[in-house]
């Protein structure tokens, strides 16, 4: 795919350094040392976290691993121009290199791929990117990205938050205000990324993202997270397994903001109906004859208060994997 196709200049600054992998497999350590700017609250959670719904005292320890690694080959290829300005004459030599990239996230490996399914970054999840461009020594700058597609179809533009919370955070939904009703949820492709001024869903049932953690907040505006946001722990098998059953979500925490109930807020206790096609679904018990949780236009969590509703209800909002 080309450049040509893009929109606005949040695409096509991430999207650049597709073309500056090469020119940091030449330069080597001279692109090392590149300072990744993390907001405060990113060291949560904590080595513990108590469950959400569990009985006091107990806490789960939650790990995540990424690996990258990265082999390159050089093929030398000199091409010599002479130019001559009055009695001064200069030779450039140039040499050409090629970079394979293989990622591993978890026990899923990708490579580069050629011809039209060509990725400008061969991983298939945003945390495997931040870590492809920690190992390349390049900034992590959160934008939009070309993924493989973990379907094996063709690459798919995807929002990468790289910053927050430990970065690597793929966006899978964001309502608008001005939001028409319509398709909207975790098996719904609505709007485009690039287009901020429309509710987009990104549609897992084409483009089945692996994730274990979802970030849900409000925002402030475009792709800014705004005053409230909470990190959620999910089974790795939530879309396709509970298309119409709900289930609950593993922990609940805050990470941004000064609503952190214990346990966190009660509407983010369940999570599933994946198959609802106008909501991000969640809520405070295992039913689904409610469609709560974020909606093309706004939040509804039905309370408005900070133990049950977190304070994001009638607030625009966004949902993130990981």
């Amino acid at each position: 795919m080309g450049l040509s196709d893009h929109k606005g200049a949040e695409s096509r600054r991430p999207r650049g350094l597709a073309r500056d992998l090469a020119l940091a497999s030449l330069l080597g350590p001279a692109l090392q040392g590149c300072i990744l700017l993390s907001p405060s609250y990113d060291e949560y959670p904590p080595t513990s976290v108590t469950e959400s719904g569990s009985s006091a005292g107990s806490s789960t320890t939650f790990e995540s691993s990424t690996s990258a690694t990265a082999t390159t080959s050089t093929t030398s290829t000199t091409s010599t121009t002479s130019t001559t300005t009055g009695e001064t004459s200069t030779t450039m030599s140039s040499t050409s290199a090629a970079t394979t990239i293989t990622t591993t996230t978890g026990s899923t490996s990708t490579g580069s791929t050629t011809g039209d399914d060509e990725a400008d970054f061969p991983v298939t999840s945003c945390d495997a990117l931040l870590e492809l461009l920690k190992a390349e020594g390049m900034p992590q700058e959160s934008g939009v990205y070309e993924l493989q597609n973990p379907s094996g179809l063709e690459p798919v533009e995807v929002y990468c938050d790289l910053e927050t919370a430990g970065g690597g955070w793929l966006l899978a939904g964001r309502s608008a205000p001005a939001g028409a009703a319509g398709s909207f949820g975790w098996q719904a492709q609505t709007g485009d990324v690039n287009d901020d001024q429309v509710p987009y869903s990104l549609g897992f049932h084409l483009h089945p993202f692996e994730f274990t953690e979802i970030l849900i907040g409000s925002y402030d505006g475009g792709k800014a997270w705004g005053e409230y946001v909470y990190r959620l722990g999910v089974p790795a098998d939530l879309v396709p397994t509970f298309g119409v059953a709900g289930i609950e979500t593993t922990y609940v925490g805050a990470v941004k903001g000064q609503c952190q109930p214990v346990g966190g807020p009660t509407m983010f206790t369940f999570i599933g109906n994946t198959l609802k096609a106008d909501t991000f679904w969640l809520r405070d018990k295992n039913a689904n004859n409610a469609d709560f949780g974020l909606r093309h236009d706004r939040f509804d969590t039905y309370y408005d208060d900070c133990p049950n509703g977190g304070l994001v209800k009638d607030k625009q909002g966004m949902i993130m994997v990981r």
